[in-house]
């Protein structure tokens, strides 16, 4: 009985422990603290099915995950992309793969907020180094 209750213990004690390291390492990929000149934006990333061209038409999309707020700043190339990119890994061609999509080519279509015309982002990563190239929408 005994050694039941102290292993329940050392249980809630190891949970105790991962659930604030993990707490802490989300707060340090967190968006907030930002400039006020910031604005928002909502992005469904999806493969596209088109790899010989940067343009991706959505007829191409062959798969995407939920749409996830980030921030843009002044500067169109430079993304908080917080959470979102911390599931990226790279594959061999050096593009950013997230677990439980085809492997492929990458694209974030993202929907600006009014004040933003609609746009896609291709993210391409090396090593830890995130790359984003901005290209029109295409309807």
């Amino acid at each position: 009985m005994k050694n039941r209750i102290l292993w329940k213990l050392i249980l809630l004690f190891v949970a105790l422990l991962l659930f604030s390291c993990v707490k802490e390492e989300q707060s340090s990929f967190s968006d907030s603290g930002q400039s006020s000149n910031t604005g928002m934006l909502t992005v469904t990333a999806v493969y596209c099915n088109n790899s010989l061209t940067p343009l991706c038409r959505q007829s191409d999309w062959v798969g995407h995950t939920m749409g996830v707020r980030l921030f843009i700043y002044e500067n169109e190339e430079a993304f908080g992309l917080g959470e979102f990119l911390r599931s990226c890994t790279t594959n061999r061609e050096g593009r950013c793969v997230f677990f439980g999509l085809p492997q492929g080519q990458f694209i974030i279509f993202s929907k600006y907020d009014e004040a933003f015309k609609k746009e896609q982002v291709r993210v391409l990563s090396h090593s830890n180094t995130f790359h984003y190239l901005i290209y029109p929408y295409l309807d």
